[in-house]
């Protein structure tokens, strides 16, 4: 199984390498980008792919930037009507114990 991931991994780097070394000899190569796919025999939709995938930036300047959050509202407590007869309101900090207690009581009449 770690051989598969292995050779994997290395297809991928070989792809990439073999890509990247594309790319690069087209930009050099004064052709346009359909003239050097056919005389490499190179899948457009691939080449793009690629020539996308090199020209997007890589920064490696990231930094957090702090913000400050409003102040959190109390929240107004969760209300649970059980068949049109009982009410139960819950709020924070509740006991979920209790809360299952009650609903069980509630649920026997």
């Amino acid at each position: 199984m770690k051989n598969k991931k292995i050779n994997r991994e290395q297809e991928r780097a070989e792809k990439r390498r073999f890509w990247e070394r594309h790319i690069q000899m087209w930009r050099a190569s004064g052709l346009s980008q359909t003239e050097y796919q056919r005389k490499n025999n190179l899948s457009k939709w691939q080449f793009v792919y690629w020539k996308k995938k090199f020209e997007q930036p890589v920064s490696s300047d990231v930094s957090l930037v702090p913000i400050s959050l409003p102040q959190a509202m109390p929240s107004a407590p969760l209300s649970l009507v059980v068949n049109n007869r009982y009410r139960i309101e819950v709020s924070e900090g509740f006991q979920p114990l209790v809360l299952e207690q009650v609903l069980e009581v509630v649920d026997r009449r």
